[in-house]
């Protein structure tokens, strides 16, 4: 499915987090798990759903679930593989790869005398290679 369609298909929001960000939060002790719960919260709050469905990112998916409901109020099915049972969770996939390899485009765009940063996926020796030499500001 064509990610434009998508798009005017769901209602949907997206949350961006730095690299910066999360390398703060880390530092902070704030895990990755944590990260994206917060940030599915976030979501969940700005759209007020009358039910949310999301990929647990917990290994207990029932206490994420309970976790979120509890934390947003709001009634949320939370499952392991969620992406290959729900068509919104799927769709959420979609846009949100697609809006990250958007964002991937313009930080290239920005080194790009540099050779650019590839992917920036962990796997790719050109974003290795670029992250070997980076500092933050």
């Amino acid at each position: 499915m064509d990610y434009d369609k998508l798009k005017k298909m769901f209602e949907y929001d997206i949350v961006v987090i730095s690299a910066r960000e999360i390398d703060e939060m880390r530092a902070d002790g704030i895990n990755l798990n944590e990260i994206e719960k917060n940030a599915m919260e976030e979501i969940i709050l700005r759209l007020k759903p009358e039910k949310a469905y999301v990929d647990a990112v917990d290994v207990k998916a029932e206490r994420f679930q309970e976790n979120l409901c509890k934390d947003t109020g709001y009634n949320i099915i939370a499952e392991h593989k969620a992406d290959d049972k729900y068509i919104e969770v799927s769709a959420a996939s979609i846009i949100a790869k697609a809006e990250r390899d958007a964002q991937i485009e313009e930080i290239n765009k920005q080194y790009i005398k540099s050779g650019g940063i590839g992917s920036g996926y962990p796997s790719d020796p050109k974003t290795k290679k670029f992250l070997t030499n980076y500092t933050y500001d």
